[in-house]
């Protein structure tokens, strides 16, 4: 016999009974709200959502915006954007004065300041805030962390792979041994362009001063 617990609905008060391995594993993703049947849970999750849109709590309308059901990205365990994107980014309005990255905004909330450092996903899912796949690296440790995962174009296997402003600084300040030629195999472009780029001829706006803040990872 399966084991069961006795839960009581949070909309109609009726007492109903659900698998106790299945309210174990809602405890674990902190379920706040039980519902004894679809039409309860349709009904309240619409008030919620009106409530959160219209809250003054940022941290309210943020995690209204957030799926945690198992199984999304690419190891089942990112917490998803279902909000506004921008650049494949969860986009957040935090204030009338201040609009951020979602996944900027979980990072800052969980373990603090990131001190103009970037925010990092070891997930590769651009949607995810999951704080767990979420940590802080330079624009060089950024770059070099897309190369290796391969996000960016690679070799001659895609065409028309153009520089993005991020490679560009990347190729412009790097600080590592990569040749001309790696560079350029790994995006896709030939060698006198990585050759340009460092001399300024190409991107030559991109400079030590550019803003970082800016730069979109």
């Amino acid at each position: 016999m399966i084991p069961k617990v006795c839960i009581v609905c949070d909309v109609c008060n009726r007492r109903f009974e659900r698998e106790a391995r299945s309210y174990r594993r809602g405890l674990k993703l902190n379920t706040k709200y039980w519902y004894c049947s679809k039409e309860c849970s349709h009904k309240d999750r619409s008030r919620l959502s009106s409530e959160a849109k219209t809250s003054s709590d940022p941290l309210i309308r943020f995690w209204s915006k957030v799926d945690k059901k198992p199984g999304l990205g690419p190891d089942g365990a990112c917490w998803e954007w279902t909000s506004s994107l921008k650049d494949g980014y969860g986009n957040f309005r935090v204030s009338k004065n201040r609009t951020t990255s979602a996944h900027i905004y979980s990072y800052e909330i969980h373990k603090g300041k990131r001190n103009n450092l970037f925010v990092c996903h070891s997930c590769d899912n651009r949607k995810c805030v999951n704080p767990d796949h979420l940590w802080l690296g330079t624009i060089h440790d950024n770059v070099k962390d897309m190369i290796n995962k391969k996000r960016q174009a690679i070799g001659r296997s895609i065409h028309n792979t153009k520089l993005t402003q991020e490679i560009a600084y990347f190729i412009k300040f790097q600080r590592g041994s990569m040749t001309n030629k790696e560079i350029a195999d790994i995006v896709n472009v030939l060698p006198c362009t990585i050759s340009q780029v460092k001399n300024g001829r190409q991107w030559s706006y991109v400079a030590k001063e550019t803003d970082l803040r800016n730069l979109k990872f």
